[in-house]
């Protein structure tokens, strides 16, 4: 026979279906910022708006996030951090030559970047104009990983020879960000080239950077 539930077992359901809500009520308020802050940017977006879009009321983003600032960085870190698949891609074997390696990244990371551009092309729109912001982003930007994970693959072609001598593997790894910030932001949304001159770009770039790179 099954016995009732005790009070134990009844405020711990309670505490797990607030916790469910809580990350539902998260997770659409950040779907609904991201789109609202990549429509409006970051001045012109009002916390109402959001919170229409969302679904919710207005008064749980100050409690979810301190206001709409503290949203904004919640909106950065949900999309910044280095996904499931970044994580396998950067744990895939090593190809055998260095310029299949970065042409494998250039395609990997500038289509990464173009899909976060709205969010970036906010960032920096802030970071020209608001040094706290800029400060703030430079200490939690998940570019300082991005760029060990590159460095980490670098030294491996270094010590197959693959790789100048004297080229250090950290400047090797900001050398490759910049092509991808160049193709994936740069040359995608403020020139609209085609997928078809991105990839021939993507080609160049991956044979030039070998020249610069190797012995």
């Amino acid at each position: 026979m099954k016995s009732d539930p005790t009070s134990d077992d009844i405020a711990s359901q309670k505490k797990r279906s607030r916790k469910r809500d809580r990350g539902m009520t998260e997770a659409a308020f950040l779907s609904a910022a991201a789109q609202v802050f990549g429509e409006r940017g970051f001045d012109a977006s009002t916390t109402k708006t959001i919170a229409t879009a969302a679904g919710y009321s207005e008064a749980l983003i100050n409690t979810y996030f301190g206001g709409k600032e503290g949203l904004f960085h919640a909106v950065l870190k949900n999309g910044g951090q280095a996904d499931d698949a970044q994580t396998v891609f950067f744990s895939r074997p090593f190809p055998s030559d260095l310029q299949t390696e970065i042409a494998e990244t250039l395609i990997f990371l500038t289509a990464n970047i173009t899909k976060r551009s709205d969010n970036m092309r906010i960032v920096m729109a802030r970071v020209l104009v608001d040094q706290v912001f800029r400060e703030s982003f430079n200490i939690n930007t998940s570019r300082l990983g991005l760029k060990r994970e590159i460095e980490c693959r670098m030294r491996f072609y270094r010590n197959k020879g693959a790789l100048r001598p004297d080229i250090d593997t950290g400047d090797a790894a900001e050398f490759i960000i910049g092509l991808c910030f160049q193709v994936g932001f740069i040359d995608t949304r403020v020139f609209s080239i085609s997928d078809t001159e991105r990839t021939a770009r993507i080609s160049a770039f991956s044979k030039l950077a070998v020249r610069a790179l190797t012995p």
